[in-house]
């Protein structure tokens, strides 16, 4: 299966570490590059309400001559790979331009840099990530400045951490439809925020052991629903169940495991509730050992 993949590329070291991660995990894809003449994020942008539109035309006539230079970067460092790239030329808001870049040419995902400071902050400080992922459904990979290039041979893995609520139901099966040649795993964490079990100190070892049952029982009657998604579309899926704190249990499975990429299925919430959402998804992006894609859902889960 040939994929098409998109970069963000502006010659920084951000999107730079971006083509990079699309080149070494996916160098048998299409591989796109995109640039964006922005004004309002381009240091160099003619500025002041004295400026004509002569002026203008002139700083996007020269931004143009500079995007061969990008282009040509790109193409050194793709070639390092063995990996050719398109080169695609965008004009206006970095994030608009994107987003009507997969409108388009309907590429599987788009791969960006994203700096390593929390959500909140990005937002405020105009990430492109930030800004891209909520303003449109586009399937964005975020790359951090943690990221170690993994050796060309080997596995690939795509972990989806798996609960059974449709936002996740809606990252498996994107991950199922995008990733059919890739090793899928599902993972499903008891963090024991449904169920509890009361005893007496004196109650023998057998009703604790009921109560444990009991979790293994409802985590594997999750993952069975995980594997009925991969089995409708013929994709053979790895499970595994995990206990503790969802970002915990996630970084230490790609600290000691090989991961290429982590499906994140979101969903769409608002006030107090969509606050806590992003808390919990922040400190798993933070922790993991892996880049990220977010999968939209259209509602709130069950």
């Amino acid at each position: 299966m040939t994929r098409n993949v998109f970069v963000g590329f502006n010659d920084t070291p951000r999107s730079e570490r971006a083509l990079r991660f699309a080149c070494s995990t996916f160098p048998d894809d299409e591989i796109a590059v995109l640039f964006v003449i922005d004004s309002h994020t381009d240091p160099t942008a003619a500025t002041g309400w004295g400026n004509t539109t002569d002026e203008f035309e002139e700083w996007i006539d020269s931004r143009t001559e500079y995007a061969e230079d990008v282009f040509a970067r790109a193409s050194g460092i793709a070639g390092e790979y063995g990996v050719s790239t398109e080169p695609r030329l965008g004009f206006g808001r970095v994030n608009r331009a994107i987003v009507d870049y997969h409108d388009q040419y309907d590429p599987d995902f788009v791969v960006v840099g994203r700096h390593g400071r929390s959500r909140i902050d990005a937002v405020l400080a105009g990430d492109i990530y930030e800004r891209l992922v909520r303003s449109s459904d586009v399937p964005a990979v975020s790359v951090r400045e943690s990221w170690v290039e993994r050796p060309a041979e080997g596995p690939r893995r795509v972990l989806v951490p798996f609960d059974g609520s449709p936002s996740a139901e809606i990252g498996l099966e994107w991950a199922c439809d995008t990733f059919p040649d890739l090793d899928v795993v599902a993972m499903h964490v008891d963090s024991h925020k449904r169920g509890s079990a009361i005893r007496k100190w004196t109650d023998d070892e057998a009703d604790r052991s009921a109560w444990v049952g009991e979790q293994r029982e409802r985590s594997e009657e999750i993952l069975d629903r995980a594997r009925g998604i991969a089995e409708r579309r013929g994709v053979q899926l790895e499970t595994l169940t995990g206990f503790g704190p969802v970002d915990e249990v996630v970084s230490d499975y790609t600290t000691t495991e090989r991961v290429d990429l982590i499906v994140l299925g979101v969903r769409e919430s608002s006030g107090l509730r969509s606050y806590l959402t992003e808390s919990l998804l922040d400190a798993l992006i933070q922790r993991a050992n892996a880049p990220v894609v977010e999968i939209r859902a259209g509602g709130p889960d069950e």
